[in-house]
């Protein structure tokens, strides 16, 4: 007696496939989403003042002041881990920057340390009347280290002030200047379930194939002496 075998029906099984493939495409696109913290402080910094907190927490971040007629960023607290980006080939101007600029570990950076080291707005980057972005760092109470932007109203040669801010809250991803929608990080799982989805929907084709193929053998014909019906 023919030996028989049980086969789940191929449909069935492409189905299976199919939903496993789609189990992991949605696991694909989950992230770890980062926001961006925007704050538009009621009572904006001043120049005169003592520094801004820009996460909220326990202290300052970045002192502010003056130096002459020109508003200058500094470290003059021992709790300030802030930095500025300043221009390129000069550590002690604040960099006006455009929108949409990146603001990221490889920006060009301060090197403030304590009060003695200031960066200041000066004259050929700001002017009076100018409103104008800035980017900044520091480090939160994990020492974590974020980067972010800020909107400096530079409004008179007696005092300015920054406006708004805002960095994102994500240790070390980066930000655009006027980014206030974070776009996804990545689990660092998603490699692998990548190509889990491709060896996975591989297999089914290759045993897709593989079915059809014998499907198209045929038995040889039995008896080659069988005589013709008279």
């Amino acid at each position: 007696m023919p030996r028989t075998f049980a086969f789940a029906p191929a449909s069935n099984r492409f189905r299976s496939a199919g939903l496993a493939a789609a189990g992991l495409g949605g696991l694909l696109v989950s992230s770890a989403q980062a926001t961006i913290i925007h704050v538009t402080p009621t009572t904006a910094p001043l120049f005169t003042g003592a520094g801004i907190d820009f996460d909220g927490v326990n202290s300052f971040d970045l002192g502010m002041g003056k130096k002459g007629d020109s508003p200058r960023f500094d470290q003059s607290s021992s709790s300030d881990t802030g930095q500025v980006v300043v221009l390129s080939g000069n550590s002690l101007v604040l960099d006006q920057l455009p929108a949409d600029t990146l603001i990221s570990s490889a920006s060009p950076w301060s090197n403030l340390i304590g009060a003695s080291n200031q960066v200041l707005l000066s004259a050929g980057d700001w002017t009076v009347g100018d409103t104008g972005y800035f980017g900044f760092s520091f480090y939160d109470e994990s020492e974590n280290i974020h980067y972010g932007w800020g909107v400096v109203n530079y409004d008179s040669l007696t005092t300015g002030s920054v406006t708004e801010w805002a960095y994102n809250d994500v240790s070390g991803e980066s930000i655009l200047t006027g980014q206030l929608v974070a776009t996804p990080v990545p689990e660092p799982a998603t490699t692998g379930l990548m190509a889990g989805v491709v060896v996975l929907c591989g297999a089914a084709w290759l045993s897709k194939r593989r079915r059809t193929q014998a499907s198209d053998v045929r038995p040889a014909a039995l008896g080659s002496g069988r005589s013709a019906d008279v």
